[in-house]
Parts: C-alpha cells; structure tokens; sequence
C-alpha cells in the first residue's frame, strides 16, 4: 500500500482537549503554582507515563494503542515542587525527529514502511510504544510497552537504552507484578507464534532468576493485557480478543470472537506442587488487575468485567 496521510487531530477524540499531546520537554520550579501547601516530610517522585504522539500517526490514531512514550516527573522534597517531562527516546521516535515527520502507521492502519522510507532494520514493522506503564525495580526505571522492548530511564528521565534482562527476555507486556515478600518481580509476554505466553522472574537484584516459561494455553494469539498474582500462584485471564492477520474486522487484525469463551489459567509459582488448571468460562474482558490474594483453598481476584474490550472509551 501507498504511504498513507497523516491522522487529523480534530478528528480524534484522544488528540483533542485534555488528551491533546505535549510536544516540548520542560523543567518547571519556581513557576509551579501550589494551591494549599506541600507537607514538609513528603519526599520522592510521582511519575506517568502515557501515549504522546510527537507527530500525528500515519493512516490512524487508535486509543489506547498508538502514541510515543512521554514520561512526566513531580518531584516533593521538604514542601517544594519541581516537575519535568521527558520523551522516552526510542530508535523509531528518533528517526522522526530528525525527518520532522511521522514514518510509522497507526497499530491498526495497515501501513509499515519499507526500506525506501526507514532504514532497513526498521523496515516492515511498527514502532516500538513504551508509554503503557513506568516501573522502578532494583534501582531502574522502565517504561513498558505492550508485548514489545521496556526502554530504561535514568532518574531525570532520560533514555539511556532498550532493557534486556537476559536474551529471553526482550519482549514484555507492561504490568509486572512485584512480590512485596520476596521483591521478585513476575512478567509475561504475549505472541503471535507459538508458544503464544510466557512468563518468567527477576530477583530483586535485577538478574533474571527465572527465564522465560511458556505456557500450553492459550491456543491462538490473543492479547493479555495485566495478569495477578499470588503468594503461590499467576492467574491468567484469557479472554477471546485474537490478532488475525487477514484484518477482515471492525478492529482490523484484532478480533473478539466470544464464541470462544474466556479461559483462566492458575499456574503454580516455582516450589509450590501441582500442575496448571485452566478453567472455562462465558467470554468477558478484563483490562486490569486491583488485587489477588489467597483465601484457603479460594484464589481470589479483584478485578472489572466486561463484555468486550471496545465497549468504553474516554469521556464516556
């Protein structure tokens, strides 16, 4: 296909009023406005991270899919504020900055470039978006991405590379769970080949202690957004929202086909006995975890349900 038109802000709910992109970076202190005042003894960071397209996308703008990675930092220390903003710089966005436009298609626009318009290794691909999620584990800042490469910060925000905690590890979803016990850090990824999930641990040093497991469930691609844990166990919920390559669906190559159900899948955490038990159920969607814990025998999971993934969106 051609190269297809930038996306029209003023046609995209998500480019427009409070969902509009920042495009510069600044560093804020003195002109900080502070309503009330900041406890004295409050110190530390509150930092987000969130989908800001440098330039609009080529082809379409989906929600919550496309969009470059900017973090932003307020900074509490002894009743003062600072704040900064930070693009995570990865090699795609880089490579629009310096063409002063956007390459890459939106996720759901059909467009990848070819070699004639990205260099070759960018070639046939979308770009990488770790605007999903900011974690700290032991020491490090990541920005996480949704089944693809975290990109590591530094404490003032500033990229300093793609992370990898061992070779089996260069893909991940964006929302670890970290043993507030043991300080592991648990991730999984989702694929499009088989095996189609897996997951694997960090230690609280930051080494990979556990490299990636895959697991025999799902059966098909699908998308797996979050994930609990517990003292003993992972739960996976499988809802039925599969990538089909041919595109024929509202949602071009993703597809939720309810026929199939949802599946969950309690899988035994190292040293703890038992096999995986996969449990069938009427399809619904779960965007995020609140909680899980163990009950007993009871596995118990806090969570929202819905009957599909596109039901609600901002502003609704």
């Amino acid at each position: 296909m051609g190269i297809p038109d930038p996306v029209d802000p003023g046609t995209v709910h998500e480019l427009q009023g409070i969902f509009a992109p920042v495009h510069d970076e600044r560093d804020l202190d003195a002109a900080i406005t502070i309503s009330g005042r900041v406890p004295d003894d409050l110190h530390g960071a509150y930092l987000r991270n969130g989908p800001n397209p440098l330039f609009p996308p080529l082809g379409g703008y989906t929600f919550p899919f496309d969009g470059d990675a900017m973090i932003h930092g307020l900074w509490f220390d002894e009743g003062r504020v600072r704040y900064r903003n930070r693009f995570v710089w990865t090699d795609e966005l880089c490579l629009e900055r310096d063409a002063g436009r956007a390459l890459f298609g939106g996720v759901l626009s059909g467009y990848v470039p070819d070699a004639d318009a990205v260099p070759a290794a960018f070639a046939g691909s979308h770009k990488t978006t770790p605007f999903i999620n900011v974690v700290q584990h032991a020491g490090r800042l990541f920005a996480c991405a949704e089944s693809q490469t975290w990109w590591e910060v530094d404490a003032d925000l500033a990229t300093t590379g793609p992370a990898h905690f061992d070779g089996s590890m260069a893909r991940l979803t964006a929302h670890p769970k970290r043993d507030p016990i043991t300080g592991e850090l648990i991730l999984f990824v989702y694929r499009h080949d088989a095996p189609y999930l897996m997951w694997g641990i960090v230690g609280p040093d930051g080494e990979a202690t556990v490299p990636m497991q895959p697991l025999d469930v799902p059966d098909a691609p699908l998308m797996v957004h979050d994930f609990a844990i517990t003292e003993h166990y992972l739960v996976f919920v499988l809802a039925p929202l599969l990538f089909d390559p041919t595109g024929q669906h509202d949602f071009g190559p993703i597809a939720w086909q309810p026929e199939r159900g949802t599946t969950i899948a309690v899988v035994p955490r190292p040293g703890t006995p038992g096999s995986v038990r996969v449990f069938e159920t009427e399809a619904f969607w779960m965007w995020h975890v609140a909680n899980a814990y163990e009950d007993g025998e009871r596995i118990v999971v806090d969570t929202h349900r819905m009957d599909d993934p596109f039901t609600a969106s901002p502003g609704t």
